[in-house]
């Protein structure tokens, strides 16, 4: 019995030594050779070929094939799954997937199916191109190509156009029905304004693309398909916007020449703005992406030269407009033909805008601005709707034609929009321009004095001003007096004090409240913080070193001088306050948003109202600031802009720029609630005593 034991413990003991020899070798190294390949240790796995193909391919063509293709693709890393194997004598076939993390394609998987043989006890494999792509013949190549997608255009509130894809009027050769390329040359050139010697390189570069092709093809090199198209033929010699447009006579001329064509649909595609300088600094411009631009990471992957966003909305919103690019590899034979594509990812379409903006009310303002600003001046405008926030319109004067920019602008062109003598017409002042609020600041220091119960809305100033200058009775004041620019009519209050803007009652209200307590309020307010937006705007400040450091410092602020600076949108939407039954509203110029998912077009997007800073005054305080806001209108500084029949309320300001007299900021910020609510801010730049434009501007606005 214990015989019988012996002999089956023997048994069991030889087949399990059996069944683990059999386990070792049961699989061929198939993960460790895709590491190698993740890892372009080439040489390594070609040590895994049979002898018999090593004599087909040398180690350098085998290296250089699998570089040359998965150095295209972009591959970040490598993931191997075994799915099956079948072994028959010394042969094994292994089934398995290779997960492949690109650049290009992001996230692909390709099936594999490979034949090994035994040699000296070793798995070798049986070479083919197969080994590097699924299909892949040994005549056959890979040819991987860009499939762009659809840029998202750009609509205003109402379904107006502003940005649009098109194509550009394309003046071309057709090299085969050139008869006379010497006359040509000497034709076309002064009829495009380019030099001879650009348009013979034009030329000589096809020429010598031609020669390399039939080089390459005598040398039995393989040759795109599509290398002698009639398409082929063509020589793009200037493109020109539509909306720069090529004046007629030209044309006719060209056309006569043998061999020139002119293309509207075809050739070279464009960002086109129908509406030219309107919303200019709202929309931005598209330029050839930078070397800086295409290693971020969101622009990884792109073909080069590609064009995206520089400024405004392009910029911002660049991930969404651009979509997602597409990219197809294809296995294609000698003759170019596509035998079989292993990779497709399909382009997405980038989303459409729509704007809040009314393109009818922004370009009644960009030609107010027109006509009532001079060459020395320039400014901004601002339309808002104060209940939810939305931007009606926004310009910034000097402007410029995008249009300009959709071709590449030309270095003359380029100087003449940023030469001193420009006044920087390409600086979007509504935005990130920073100004001293100046008067229109006085609200604010009035709210907060009643709010904190340091002076109450009677109180009365009854302090010694001679010639309309004060100097505050402290110990510390050792600096000028403070000037008003005349006498305020009654009382001074509160209410006078706004309605005729005196300087000296709020640069004492200042001093009253305290500059802890008043810096804090300010920054409760928001005076210190940008309003988080769908646009890029400057970040204001109250002072440059975050205190009231100096006694004076304080004074000027309290009239809005001082280190006091914010954007114009921002401080129209801080008006808000006022305008809005306490609140402020995050300002937003991106009304909705519209994509293709999945063949399904549709709203993907919709803004909805924000509060940014909720009852920042008081009701009381509320109350009785709007009230004078109105008679500010109807018999103080502003009368300008008062409109019979319609209860305006507003707050102009004059703020000068440092120590320089010459210059000023005008401000007016006033809203209406009928027919329906409306803000406006205008901040203009102008020589001193030369502000009135800011009421010519504002009061058909508020009248619209």
């Amino acid at each position: 019995m214990k015989k019988n034991k012996v002999l089956i413990l023997f048994f069991i003991l030889i087949s399990a030594l059996i069944l683990q020899g059999c386990a070792k070798e049961t699989i061929p190294p198939i993960e460790t050779i895709v590491n190698y390949m993740a890892e372009r240790e080439y040489v390594r796995i070609y040590g895994y070929l049979t002898d018999e193909s090593k004599e087909k391919i040398t180690i350098d063509e085998f290296s250089t094939r699998f570089e040359t293709i998965y150095a295209e693709m972009l591959i970040n890393g490598m993931a191997c799954t075994i799915k099956d194997y079948e072994i028959e004598d010394d042969i094994c076939t292994v089934w398995y997937d290779i997960s492949f993390d690109t650049s290009r394609f992001g996230l692909i998987n390709l099936s594999y199916e490979q034949q090994f043989v035994k040699q000296k006890k070793e798995w070798k494999i049986v070479y083919s191109p197969s080994l590097i792509i699924p299909g892949l013949g040994e005549n056959e190549k890979i040819q991987i190509t860009d499939i762009e997608p659809q840029r998202g255009e750009i609509f205003d509130i109402n379904g107006n156009l502003i940005a649009k894809n098109d194509y550009a009027i394309t003046v071309y050769a057709n090299i085969d029905k050139i008869t006379d390329g010497d006359a040509l040359v000497r034709i076309v050139a002064p009829l495009l304004g380019v030099t001879e010697n650009y348009l013979e390189d034009k030329i000589h570069s096809f020429y010598e693309k031609m020669e390399a092709l039939a080089a390459a093809a005598e040398a039995g090199e393989e040759i795109p398909e599509d290398a002698y198209t009639a398409e082929a033929e063509i020589v793009i010699l200037k493109a020109f916007s539509k909306y720069e447009g090529l004046p007629k006579y030209i044309e006719e001329k060209l056309l006569e020449i043998d061999g020139i064509g002119i293309d509207t649909s075809t050739y070279t595609k464009t960002r086109t703005y129908p509406y030219g300088q309107l919303l200019a600094h709202t929309i931005g411009y598209m330029g050839v992406i930078s070397y800086e631009e295409s290693i971020l990471p969101e622009n990884l992957g792109l073909p080069p030269e590609v064009m995206i966003g520089k400024t405004g909305l392009e910029k911002t919103y660049e991930t969404q407009l651009r979509g997602t690019y597409g990219y197809r590899m294809d296995i294609v034979d000698d003759q170019g033909r596509v035998m079989s594509t292993p990779v497709l990812k399909p382009a997405v379409n980038g989303s459409d805008l729509w704007l809040s903006i009314d393109v009818d009310v922004q370009l009644k303002t960009e030609m107010l601005l027109m006509e009532y600003l001079t060459d020395e001046m320039a400014g901004a405008v601002v339309v808002l709707q104060p209940e939810t926030g939305q931007i009606v319109a926004m310009a910034s004067y000097p402007t410029y034609d995008i249009n300009a920019f959709t071709l590449g602008i030309s270095v003359e062109e380029w100087e003449a929009l940023t030469n001193e003598d420009s006044n920087n017409p390409l600086y979007s002042r509504a935005t990130i321009g920073l100004y001293p609020p100046g008067s229109t600041f006085k609200p604010f220091t009035a709210a907060i004095t009643m709010d904190t119960n340091t002076l109450s809305y009677d109180f009365v100033l009854h302090e010694h001003i001679s010639d309309n200058k004060w100097t505050p009775p402290y110990s510390g004041w050792v600096y000028p007096p403070i000037t008003r620019i005349m006498e305020t009519p009654g009382v001074l209050n509160i209410k006078n004090a706004l309605i005729y803007s005196d300087n000296i009652f709020f640069a004492y209200t200042a001093l009253k409240i305290g500059a802890e307590t008043f810096y804090s309020e300010l920054e409760r307010y928001g005076f210190s913080e940008v309003i988080t937006t769908d646009i890029a705007l400057g970040r204001p400040r109250i002072t440059n070193s975050g205190e009231f450091d100096k006694l004076n410092l304080l004074a000027d602020t309290g009239y809005g001088q001082g280190e006091l600076l914010i954007s114009p949108l921002q401080m129209a939407s801080m008006f808000e306050v006022f305008a809005n039954d306490r609140d402020i509203m995050k300002p937003y110029i991106v009304e909705k948003i519209f994509s293709d998912i999945d063949g399904d077009y549709g709203q993907v997007f919709a803004a909805t109202p924000i509060v940014w800073k909720d009852d920042v005054i008081s009701e009381y305080s509320h109350a009785k600031l709007e009230s004078i806001l109105r008679d500010v209108v109807d018999f103080g500084t502003a009368h300008e802009v008062s409109i019979s029949g319609k209860n305006v309320y507003g707050k102009t300001g004059t703020a000068e720029i440092g120590n320089d007299k010459s210059r000023e900021i005008a401000w007016f910020i006033g809203y209406v609630y009928y027919p329906e609510p409306l803000l406006v801010c205008v901040t203009l730049e102008v020589p001193a005593g030369e502000g009135a434009a800011r009421y010519k501007i504002a009061k058909p606005l508020l009248d619209n």
